[in-house]
């Protein structure tokens, strides 16, 4: 029996062909740093608590 390709696999391959809009590169950028920003606040709010 074939194995489904899931739609990751699609996505993964569609992505490495598209030349990827560079908007959509920067709103991602946004994304990920907003992500990165409020992980690290969580990191010192927890850090001050126990020292």
């Amino acid at each position: 029996m074939k194995e489904r390709k899931t739609t990751y696999d699609y996505m993964k391959k569609i992505r490495s062909k598209w030349s990827i809009n560079p908007r959509t590169r920067v709103q991602e950028n946004k994304l990920r740093n907003n992500k990165k920003r409020r992980q690290s606040e969580k990191k010192m709010i927890k850090e001050g608590m126990n020292g």
